[in-house]
């Protein structure tokens, strides 16, 4: 019999699953949970016209996005420049949160947009041809182009080379392609598209007949559905309760509509401000943005200096920013010690990015945007403002059923301008046109009243790999007529987003392994089962922290190999010393999801020692104290190196309390200094968030100046050193007192620690240091940078496993994680690979079904998810386990290497004393090169085994819930009525359904309906407990 890990008996799981829903209640309409707030009329109830509210959710990142938090910032030319055309006044602009290409469209996307028009739409030079990009604008009078001509578009040394010859009409055909692609993915995803029937019938020349995204959402197309919404299998429900096989807009499920950005919004995401400020303290839902102090005029802060190179010390220093023409005959990238190995223009993932994830904000190619080029108004809207819109309704004059083009589009006409006169928010349908600078109008700009432009005109914005650098600057605008092309013009999409500015995200640190620290910011559902991971619901599917983490480590690792010029596949990684196995495997576990492979995982205390040399000579013995305050969290542990081994003594501290906490007790001296009324101030978002910009400035001003004055709006912002300290005081003893405790845990005098290591940017305040420095009485670390110290450290413990350091041992290891068979088949790892010899570890487990008297140990080696890819190296049965209820036996499997390498496994079942063991060289009949291909295997199936082991795991709860309530609800019949048990059966069984289709959301959704229905079943079983407990007592 296979085991499975502990399972809480019913009454507690029931209980947890009520706690979970009643905590987790959201204010959003409805008096409670599923009711109208204004009707009484019940949500998703077929009893009651089955009326479909879907749980608030976030709007989903679709594929090639970035999401852009919004904010205000100063729009146009803040600097001038002598060189350039004086066309973009400054103005102060609000933008929306939104998406953004994090590359331009690159030739590979392109032609995968021509080769579908071309099979949908065969022998129809009419729609195609328009489409090709033209080629000829690479040839030049004076120069010869030719091979540019001839093979930059279509050879595949260019895929992913930004695609030019584009006009703007196509660049925003491009997009409006693109929305029916991506949207068309989706749906046959989720089963309302037959992908078989579907991608047969459009590249075999279906023509007007093609997915459009509008024309779906309209009716207008006749969709398919796949065999599982077919078959009445659909997760929506029409009126009547019956299965529904079209997707409406409200369900959530469809992506938004690809379009340019407009220029406030390119003009935001190039200069990527988030990244300069103070980022928002988690639970106070709020980000950085840009204030007034910021004034660059290129895309990138670089040492606090508006220049074109790296000034920081390293490989990079001295290299360009952007691709772009230095001068006369000397481009970027064609050849010469610069040479970026690309041609006049480069690959779209080239250079660094900036602080949004955006590569190319400057240089390579200039990028069209959606505005019509003219001078910004004083009248302009300042939120999303734009230079004139086209008002345009559905043309409904041949009836529904008739609304589609020859492209199978649906098709637009313009309203009139006597309909929208009875509007007041539009005067003229046609207001590409308006009145900005002609001669009715008056006004003057300094070059002219008229603007001496077309309508046709559209901006473009960016330097390019033809441009000097003072075209560079995000504020510079030019224009071209939307029909022409250039060799130097390129484009990205973008994409609306709706719903909290702040968008999905969750604190992750902490929350790899457990549920016990999330912070839930907006928008998402925790999903917990106490004793797995820890579920983040976004949309219709389910993340773990892995998931979550493995994305953080792919896009380090991206950078990594762009700043390195070579591939990256291994990695050390740090992690906090309170970090226990399961949070330390979660993290092995997003590595290799990640494609790493994660040669060791060290703690953040050991690799800031190792940052400053300590424990790197062998024969140095040492007790240091390693003090980490950073923006959110504290922490401090007491380690003893010894032989170059780093024993953890113990650990404390505050996952609470940061340097955020200092700037909030200095915006609240400001409350209250100005008698300010706080509700006030926390409703005005901006001002709050320039009190908390204007704190972390007078916090780091503070550290090496007296005073700090400021004044804002009115409101004299004044504090003094000494103000300040005592502000903080409080604050430094609580990480003190930790210290304290660390000490005491760690059993040995105060005096034995020798040196105390300094982690994290809070600790640069001086008062922090001279706090510290007095407790411990001894001099204090800090001439490394505290940010980056840690990551040094994992630095230096890569390259020592790397060979590279020659005076360092290293101990032998275990090539491969051992582990044993669990529930499902999967492996339950108790010694990653890389595990120093000798080791030790152990577990507890425990019986899956009652009565269960004998449990099977199968010993496996591997990298793989499922015991059936990795290397079996025994198995033996644990007889004589006493008769109890499943989960109740505790047995604990320990595995011990000795310095042999000879591995004993042990089981024991703690409550009878029942033991059994064997003894097993893991090494022995496995050859370097099986060693070799089994890593990678692991690598290069990472995704597949976390999917299926995620799929296994979900099943797995499933069942177990599935019991637990079948039990709960045979000893608890008195408290449940007939028609709870009747509904409560029904959701059984389409949980039990969802087991055979293989579909881990959707096994997890009806799990959530599970607990929903039973939650009030433990509420009342609670209540009977303590009824029975007290009955016959009195209560003085």
């Amino acid at each position: 019999m296979q085991m499975q890990t502990a399972v809480k008996n019913c009454f507690l799981l029931l209980a947890l699953s009520g706690i979970m829903a009643s905590c987790s209640k959201k204010s959003n309409g409805t008096t409670k949970k599923g009711e109208s707030s204004v009707t009484g009329w019940k949500y998703n109830d077929k009893t009651q016209g089955n009326f479909n509210v879907p749980k608030p959710k976030d709007v989903k990142t679709a594929p090639g996005l970035v999401f852009v938090q919004g904010g205000t910032f100063m729009m146009g030319q803040t600097q001038e420049d002598v060189m350039q055309d004086w066309n973009n006044v400054p103005k102060r602009m609000t933008v929306n949160s939104f998406f953004i290409d994090r590359t331009e469209i690159a030739n590979v996307h392109y032609r995968e947009f021509l080769y579908w028009h071309e099979n949908v739409f065969p022998d129809q030079p009419t729609i195609t041809n328009p489409l090709l990009p033209d080629s000829l604008v690479w040839r030049s009078e004076l120069s010869y182009n030719e091979p540019y001509v001839e093979y930059y578009f279509r050879h595949p040394t260019f895929n992913y080379y930004p695609v030019v010859g584009v006009n703007w009409k196509q660049a925003e055909r491009f997009c409006e392609w693109r929305t029916d692609r991506v949207n068309e993915l989706e749906l046959m995803k989720t089963g309302f598209l037959d992908p078989k029937t579907q991608i047969s019938k459009e590249m075999k020349g279906s023509g007007q007949d093609n997915f459009n995204y509008k024309s779906y959402l309209m009716g207008e197309y006749q969709a398919k559905p796949g065999p599982k919404v077919s078959g009445g299998k659909s997760p929506l429900k029409d009126a009547q309760g019956k299965p529904r096989k079209i997707v409406k807009f409200e369900d959530g499920i469809l992506y938004g509509v690809y379009r340019l950005p407009t220029e406030a919004e390119w003009e935001y995401a190039s200069y990527g401000f988030i990244g300069q400020n103070p980022q928002k303290k988690f639970n106070q839902k709020k980000r950085g943005e840009e204030v007034h102090a910021n004034k660059q005029m290129y895309p990138w802060k670089n040492d606090g200096f508006d220049n074109l190179r790296y000034t920081n010390r390293g490989a990079n220093q001295g290299a360009f920013l952007a691709n772009f023409k230095r001068g006369t005959g000397d481009y970027m990238g064609v050849a010469g010690g610069l040479n970026d190995n690309g041609s006049y223009t480069t690959d779209v993932n080239d250079y660094a990015p900036n602080s949004f994830g955006l590569y190319n904000m400057a240089g390579n190619v200039n990028e069209w945007v959606f505005d019509v080029f003219r001078p910004i108004r004083s009248d302009i809207g300042d939120m999303a403002g734009i230079r004139g819109n086209d008002f345009k309704v559905v043309d409904m004059s041949k009836g529904q059923g008739n609304l589609r083009d020859s492209l199978g589009r649906i098709m637009m006409t313009r309203q009139s301008d006597s309909v929208l006169r009875n509007r007041r928010n539009y005067q003229h349908a046609y207001a590409v046109n308006f009145l900005d600078g002609d001669s009715l109008s008056g006004a003057n700009y300094g070059y002219g009243i008229t603007t001496l432009v077309s309508d046709k005109s559209r901006v473009y914005k960016g330097g390019s790999w033809n441009d000097q650098a003072y075209w560079l600057s995000p504020g510079a605008r030019r224009f071209l007529e939307e029909d022409q092309a250039s060799s130097t013009i390129g484009f990205r999409c973008a994409m609306d987003h709706v719903g909290a500015p702040e968008g999905t995200s969750i604190k992750n640190k902490s929350a790899t392994g457990s549920l016990q620290q999330a912070e839930m910011i907006v928008g998402i559902d925790l999903d917990d089962n106490t004793e797995s991971l820890v579920k983040v619901q976004v949309n219709n599917k389910f993340y773990s922290p892995i998931d979550l983490a493995s994305f953080i480590l792919k896009e380090l690792k991206n950078r990594a190999e762009h700043i390195l010029k070579t591939p990256v596949s291994k990695a050390v990684i740090t992690v906090p010393a309170y970090f226990n196995d399961a949070q330390r495997q979660a993290t092995r576990d997003a590595g290799k999801l990640a494609g790493l492979d994660v040669l060791r995982i060290i703690n953040e205390p050991t690799a800031a020692s190792l940052a400053y040399g300590i424990g790197i000579d062998s024969t140095q013995e040492k007790t240091i104290a390693v003090y980490d305050l950073g923006g959110g969290t504290f922490d401090v542990s007491i380690l003893k190196i010894t032989n170059g081994i780093f024993e953890v003594l113990s650990t404390n501290g505050d996952t609470y309390l940061g340097g955020d906490d200092f700037d909030k007790l200095i915006v609240d001296y400001w409350i209250l200094q100005n008698k300010l009324d706080r509700k006030v101030i926390e409703e005005n978002k901006t001002l709050s968030q320039t009190l908390r910009l204007k704190a972390e400035e007078a916090k780091r001003y503070l550290s090496y100046n007296e005073n700090f004055n400021a004044v804002i709006d009115d409101i004299k912002l004044d504090i003094t050193k000494n103000e300040f300290e005592e502000l903080i005081e409080p604050l430094v003893v609580k990480t003190i007192t930790c210290c304290k405790q660390a000490v005491a845990d760690s059993n040995i005098d105060i005096s034995e620690i020798e040196m105390v290591v300094m982690v994290g940017g809070s600790t640069r305040v001086p008062f922090v240091k001279n706090t510290v420095k007095n407790y411990f009485k001894n001099d204090i670390n800090d001439a490394i940078n505290p940010d980056e110290v840690v990551a040094l450290g994992a630095a230096i413990q890569a390259d020592i496993l790397a060979g590279n350091n020659k005076d360092f041992l290293l101990l032998d290891i275990t090539p491969l994680s051992l582990g044993l068979e669990t529930m499902g088949g999967l492996m339950d790892v108790l010694i990653p690979r890389n595990s120093k010899i000798p080791n030790k570890a152990s577990r507890q487990y425990t019986t899956q079904k009652d009565g269960q008297s004998s449990m099977r140990i199968s010993v496996y080696q591997g990298e793989r998810d499922l015991v059936k890819d990795n290397r079996k190296l025994a198995e033996f049965n644990l007889t004589g386990i006493p008769g109890m209820p499943a989960g109740l036996p505790k047995v604990e499997v320990s595995f011990l290497i000795n310095a042999d390498g000879i591995l004993t496994v042990s089981a024991k079942e703690l409550r009878s004393g029942v033991e059994q063991s064997v003894e097993i060289k893991p090494q022995y009949g496995i050859s370097d090169a099986d060693v070799e291909k089994m890593l990678l295997d692991s690598i290069e199936n990472a995704k597949q085994d976390i999917a299926n082991r995620a799929l296994i795991e979900a099943q797995t709860e499933a069942e177990q819930i599935l019991n637990v309530t079948e039990k709960f609800l045979q000893k608890n019949t008195t408290i449940i009525s007939q028609q709870e048990l009747l509904v409560t059966a029904q959701v059984m069984q389409a949980l039990q359904l969802s087991l055979t289709l293989n579909d881990k959301n959707l096994i997890h959704t009806k799990i959530e309906e599970l607990n929903e229905i039973t939650r009030p079943f433990a509420e009342r079983a609670m209540d009977a407990a303590v009824s029975n407990a007290l009955s016959g007592k009195s209560i003085l």
